[in-house]
C-alpha cells in the first residue's frame, strides 16, 4: 500500500481486494524469533492492541489469529467479504461514477473518493487477475460482469486516439485526476509537495503515459477475451502488444527497454528508466503461446527485455520506478520491493490467466 498521509482520515485502496483474491496477501504471522515480531516489540514496549480497529489476539508463539471464525475459513471469507464490498458497497459518486471507476483512494468511513491522483491501468489489470482466479474458486459470475464493466470503461474513456500520428496510439493511459471521467494523465502541479522536484511527476502529468502500465493493462484485456470471447478485448491486447513492439529498444544502465514516463502523443521521453519489465515478459508469452500475433516479432522483443533485465537490474540490484504517484526522479535510485517482487515471479510465469481459472465455462 502507498503511505496516503496527508489528511487526518483514513484512506484505503482497492487494490486490497486484488491482493486478496489472487493471494499475495497471507495471514500476517510474526515468529517470536524475529527481532520484528511481537516478542521484539513487547521488549520495546510497543506491541500493538489493535489492528484496522479489532483487538489483536496472539497465539502462544506470537502468531496473529483471524477475527474470523473458524480460523481454517478465515482467508476465504474475507476474500468473499472484499469482493462483495467492492461490488454493492461504494457510492455513486458526484460525477455519477461509482467510487472505484474515478477514485484510487477512499475514506474509510464514508467510501467516499479522496483527493489523489487515481491509477486506473494498475488498478484494474490487477482486479481482473483477482476476478479471474476468484471466478474459478467460486463460480461467482458477478466478477466477470465487474471486469467487463471497468475494461469497457477503460477502452472507452482512457485509450490514446487509433491515430497514426500518434507515437503511442491505442494503449491506455495509466492515471487520472481524481474524479474525473477520463483518463488522460493527471495534472501533476496538483499533487506536488513542498519537497518534489521542479518536474513534478505525481500522476505521470496529463497527457503522459506509462509503457509498463499498458503491458498490466495488455495482459488484463487479454485475460478477459480468455474469460468471454469478446473479441474487442483481443484487440486491445494486441494494440498494447504491438506498441510496446515498436518502441522497444536495448537499453543500458540509464535506459531500461521501455522509458517509465513518455508523452503519448509525441514520444517525449519523461523518465527514462523503469524495470517493472514481468508484465509484458508475461503479454508476449501469452500471445505466442495461443498463437496470436506476430509470433517472431514477440520473441524478438521479448528476448531485447529479458537480457536487458539479466544485464542491468539483476545484477545492480536498481529496481526503481513503479508507482504513478511518485515525482520525477533525477536517477535510477527510486528504488521498491514491488517490481523486483515481480521479478522473482518470472520464473515461476506459466502461459495462461491464473491456474484454474478457464475451468468454468461462460
Amino acid at each position: 500500500m502507498r503511505a496516503m498521509a496527508r489528511t487526518a482520515h483514513v484512506r484505503s485502496r482497492f487494490v486490497f481486494v486484488t491482493l486478496l483474491s489472487i493471494g499475495a496477501v497471507h495471514v500476517w504471522t510474526w515468529p517470536a524469533r524475529t527481532p520484528f515480531g511481537p516478542a521484539a516489540l513487547r521488549a520495546q514496549g510497543t506491541t500493538p492492541t489493535t489492528l484496522a480497529g479489532r483487538a489483536v489476539v496472539l497465539d502462544k508463539d506470537g502468531r496473529l489469529f483471524s477475527w474470523v471464525q473458524p480460523q481454517s475459513a478465515a482467508y476465504a471469507t474475507i476474500v468473499r467479504l472484499a469482493w462483495e464490498q467492492l461490488l454493492t458497497g461504494f457510492p455513486t459518486e458526484s460525477n455519477g461514477l461509482p467510487t472505484w471507476l474515478s477514485y484510487c483512494c477512499f475514506d474509510a468511513k464514508t467510501l467516499r473518493g479522496t483527493g489523489w491522483p487515481h491509477n486506473p491501468a494498475c488498478v484494474y489489470a490487477g482486479l481482473t487477475d483477482a476476478a479471474a482466479a476468484y471466478y474459478a474458486y467460486s463460480g461467482d459470475r458477478r466478477v466477470i460482469d465487474f471486469i467487463r464493466r471497468i475494461l469497457d470503461y477503460h477502452l472507452a474513456n482512457g485509450t490514446t486516439p487509433a491515430d497514426r500520428g500518434w507515437a503511442w496510439p491505442s494503449v491506455p493511459y495509466a492515471s487520472a485526476d481524481h474524479g474525473d471521467v477520463r483518463y488522460r494523465g493527471a495534472h501533476d502541479f496538483r499533487y506536488a509537495g513542498p519537497q518534489d522536484p521542479p518536474k513534478l511527476g505525481r500522476g505521470d502529468g496529463y497527457g503522459v503515459i506509462e509503457p509498463d502500465k499498458i503491458a498490466e493493462l495488455g495482459n488484463a484485456y487479454l485475460t478477459a477475451w480468455q474469460l468471454t470471447s469478446d473479441l474487442r478485448y483481443g484487440d486491445a491486447a494486441l494494440a498494447c502488444a504491438r506498441a510496446l513492439a515498436a518502441h522497444v529498444r536495448a537499453g543500458d544502465q540509464d535506459h531500461s527497454p521501455w522509458p517509465f514516463r513518455v508523452v503519448a502523443e509525441t514520444g517525449f521521453v519523461r523518465e527514462e528508466y523503469g524495470t517493472n519489465i514481468t508484465p509484458a515478459l508475461r503479454l508476449f508469452d501469452r500471445l505466442r503461446a495461443l498463437g496470436i500475433g506476430e509470433a517472431s516479432e514477440w520473441h524478438r522483443v521479448r528476448r531485447i527485455a529479458w537480457d536487458w533485465l539479466l544485464a542491468y537490474p539483476m545484477k545492480n540490484d536498481l529496481w526503481a520506478n513503479y508507482f504513478e504517484d511518485v515525482p520525477w526522479q533525477p536517477d535510477t535510485k527510486n528504488v521498491n520491493q514491488f517490481v523486483a517482487g515481480g521479478r522473482g515471479t518470472c520464473s515461476n510465469i506459466r502461459i495462461g490467466i491464473p491456474s484454474g481459472a478457464t475451468t468454468r465455462s461462460i
